[in-house]
């Protein structure tokens, strides 16, 4: 169960996410529904550390084992939901972003899919994005 809450109008999410470098290159994930670039990672679940839930992120979105070099910071955000599942919603979200440790090689083995607002299963794409 991912540590997502909705209850009398608020919404809550924990999650972990990645910063994955490689050649002066970020990963990041998009899909076809949306028109922005976001980072490899997720929802935390239940029970799970943020450490645990990143690495399984990691090898869920791209396919392959990275580990972790160091946590680089914890955002919070606080927004009212404009999609399906959180319309109208207060919404808070903590995320724990980690820097992965460098493999020294861009090669995936992606086959990932999300949910996205209106429920679809919907096909991610990974892009190296030049940093600069």
């Amino acid at each position: 169960m991912e540590l997502r809450f909705r209850e009398n109008g608020k919404w809550f999410s924990f999650s972990a996410k990645a910063i994955i470098i490689e050649d002066d290159c970020v990963l990041l994930a998009t899909n076809k529904t949306v028109d922005w670039y976001y980072p490899i990672g997720g929802g935390a679940w239940h029970g799970e550390t943020a450490e645990q839930a990143v690495i399984r992120e990691c090898l869920e979105e791209t396919g392959v084992h990275f580990e972790i070099d160091r946590l680089v910071f914890i955002h919070e955000n606080f927004f009212k939901g404009d999609w399906d599942v959180v319309k109208g919603c207060d919404c808070q979200e903590a995320a724990c972003y980690f820097l992965m440790k460098p493999r020294g090689t861009k090669e995936l083995n992606s086959n990932s899919y999300i949910t996205n607002a209106k429920g679809e299963l919907v096909r991610e794409s990974l892009r190296w994005v030049p940093i600069d």
